[in-house]
């Protein structure tokens, strides 16, 4: 039979594996140097925009560019619209004795009406990396949304070291991109 302090110990280092795999299979994806592939326009049928932030890390330094992707001209009220915003690396030069690289972590999105800095609720936000960039795509659904003329679209970012198991969360960074909607009536 074992012992109570056999038992706890197992349990306790049931827990550590536990907590041990969570951390490394939540280790966001390392974003990989792509220049500023990303932060040039595509298409016309959208209106674009794109600015970058530099981050001093330590005694390095990285370039994020945040590239826009929303509807353009007017959005017809009733109907479902998307906006998308793209997170690639311009650069990076940041060292650490352990650090893979440098990546982000998205914590959360919010979508508020900048009028009344009420939350718009019927949206759904996807938000999944491709391999080259960080896409957080936000999905408009009903019609309350659309009755906000201006948005501000929030996003709340961690800066992380990627390590060779796991990541380090080095900096937290908030955001939030103000969108005009051009909206017209429905008519039947």
């Amino acid at each position: 039979m074992f012992s109570r302090r056999r038992l706890i110990g197992l349990a306790l280092v049931a827990v550590g594996v536990l907590l041990f795999s969570t951390w490394v299979f939540t280790t966001p994806p390392l974003l990989p140097v792509v220049g500023e592939r990303y932060a040039i326009p595509i298409g016309s049928d959208c209106a674009q925009g794109y600015f970058s932030t530099g981050e001093r890390i330590g005694d390095g330094w990285v370039s994020l560019c945040f590239t826009i992707h929303a509807p353009e001209g007017p959005v017809k009220a009733g109907t479902p619209w998307s906006y998308v915003l793209w997170i690639s690396k311009i650069s990076d030069n940041v060292t650490g004795p352990f650090y893979k690289g440098i990546t982000i972590k998205i914590n959360g999105v919010s979508v508020k009406d900048r009028a009344s800095g009420a939350q718009i609720q019927d949206k759904v936000v996807d938000i999944f990396f491709d391999g080259e960039v960080q896409v957080v795509s936000i999905y408009m659904l009903g019609r309350s949304s659309l009755t906000a003329r201006q948005m501000v679209f929030e996003l709340n970012y961690d800066i992380c070291a990627v390590l060779p198991v796991g990541y380090i969360p080095l900096k937290n960074e908030q955001m939030g991109v103000q969108y005009n909607l051009n909206v017209t009536s429905e008519t039947t």
